[in-house]
């Protein structure tokens, strides 16, 4: 027996289906996004331009991301000289871009070598922000997203409609949305993905992974992230809100109050990384395409709000483009003096001293014995040097000590807690309470395994127990690990 649906319903799915990635729309906010990324990967582009031979090319050590998969030749290498030669062609093209010099093809040009650089690095130049915003150069170039604010609209005039725009009467033209359908797809099933992979992490609802990450500068330095890791109630609750929005996201981005909440928080928390974990260019991608939520409504609000500002002069100023930067030849000779103007600089400058009357720069001199010390053992790690932390108290949340206190009444229960380094091993662990003489009063043990980071024990206070300054120790390895007061009364 078949199901049957009306017939009126049928055909509002399908025009609702049709309406979200067919309706048509001037790309304001493509045009925006395809002006905020490329500016964007230029603050890493350009400083990696004077290392491209180490980073890229046969002459350094180039770090091929198929390799480690067992491909080494998936990606041909370059040499030195290539190598310089497609990181200026790729800030160049990412410039173009930004500008809306033939468009479409920037923006593949600066997709395909943007991918094909960072794989041939997978040490430093693979980052998320890199596959995030490779993809998001890519469907940039399929979208009309260089009909306005770009070189292009002021060279190829059309007779389109006239609409009014940031208070002045112009010609836009009008795209259908699915490029922007699939960018925002994108970023929603992105935090969708990364919220399954926390959900499967323990450390991260401790607040342990989030806390050791605040602890180092394995990024840059963020002293507020130092700072904030001493209060692991409040990472606690960041993590939750944080896993819980980007699970949401995808649904509720789309209108109303709900696209309100997910962009505000995801600003929010992006920008937060900064001086929490010391990242910088990934919340600035990820902040620039948040611009693709907002439709031509939203972006014509915009702009009455700039034309009280009285921006919209200078948004609207006539800007004198030559006939000539519409021939492609002249498109493909600015790519050609691009990259010989970039090998000669590099050879000018001569960051190796190949050139130099005194050859190149030498290698710093290693201390003497290195080499001797590489065949051998690893140093074995302190056992102190394992642990973190012990507290005491009576409340776990989200597995973290709360309510913190050393001082028990008898027969009440209480929880001692010990934090490990991401380091240690398989360990057993003793905690003892001892009586003021030092005698044992109570002793449990446990193995702690390596993948785990916190352990816990529960003493109950013994109603016989007489008053006075007890005292918790930590064993571990044959030694003491720490000792804590505790105060019985």
């Amino acid at each position: 027996m078949s199901a049957s649906y009306p017939l009126s319903d049928h055909r509002s799915l399908r025009s609702s289906w049709q309406s979200f990635f067919y309706r048509e729309e001037v790309p304001f906010s493509l045009a925006l996004l395809r002006i905020l990324l490329p500016l964007v990967l230029l603050i890493v582009v350009v400083p990696r331009w004077i290392h491209s031979r180490e980073l890229y090319s046969t002459d350094g050590a180039a770090a091929p991301l198929a390799l480690n998969y067992g491909w080494p030749d998936f990606f041909p290498e370059p040499n030195g000289t290539v190598a310089v030669a497609l990181v200026s062609v790729l800030a160049v093209t990412l410039l173009m871009s930004a500008a809306g010099w033939w468009t479409r093809t920037s923006l593949l040009l600066s997709a395909g070598l943007f991918g094909y650089l960072n794989m041939l690095d997978c040490l430093s130049s693979i980052t998320k922000y890199s596959v995030i915003s490779t993809h998001f150069l890519v469907l940039l170039g399929l979208s009309n997203c260089g009909a306005i604010w770009s070189v292009d609209s002021l060279l190829r005039p059309s007779s389109l409609p006239r609409r009014r725009v940031f208070g002045v009467e112009t010609r836009m033209p009008v795209a259908v949305v699915w490029p922007r359908r699939l960018i925002q797809l994108l970023i929603g099933l992105i935090y969708f993905g990364a919220a399954t992979t926390k959900l499967q992490t323990e450390a991260y609802f401790t607040s342990d992974q989030l806390r050791w990450w605040m602890m180092t500068n394995v990024n840059r330095a963020n002293p507020m992230g130092e700072w904030l890791s001493a209060y692991p109630s409040i990472l606690i609750a960041m993590a939750y809100a944080a896993i819980v929005w980007q699970i949401i996201f995808v649904f509720i981005s789309w209108r109303g109050i709900g696209r309100l909440f997910a962009l505000g928080f995801g600003a929010t928390f992006h920008f937060s990384t900064a001086p929490l974990l010391g990242i910088y260019v990934f919340p600035m991608v990820m902040i620039s395409s948040y611009v693709s939520f907002f439709d031509e409504k939203d972006m014509l609000r915009i702009g009455r709000w700039a034309r009280g500002l009285g921006l919209d002069q200078w948004l609207t100023r006539p800007v004198h483009i030559p006939k000539w930067a519409a021939s492609s030849l002249a498109y493909v000779t600015v790519l050609l003096v691009t990259s010989a103007v970039g090998v000669a600089a590099e050879y000018v400058i001569d960051p190796y001293g190949e050139r130099r009357p005194e050859g190149k720069y030498p290698l710093p001199v290693l201390e003497a014995g290195f080499f001797e010390r590489i065949p051998r053992e690893p140093e074995a790690i302190r056992e102190t040097d394992k642990y973190h932390t012990v507290t005491i108290g009576t409340d776990l949340l989200g597995g973290v000590m709360m309510n913190l206190r050393n001082q028990f009444k008898r027969d009440e229960r209480f929880l001692v807690q010990v934090s490990l380094t991401l380091l240690h091993g398989d360990q057993w662990i003793e905690c003892n309470l001892l009586d003021p003489e030092g005698r044992l009063v109570q002793q449990v043990g446990q193995v702690v395994p390596r993948e785990r980071l916190r352990a816990e024990w529960q003493f109950k206070v013994p109603p016989t127990l007489p008053t006075g300054t007890y005292s918790i120790t930590v064993r571990s390895g044959g030694q003491e690990i720490a000792c804590r007061p505790v105060e019985i009364h």
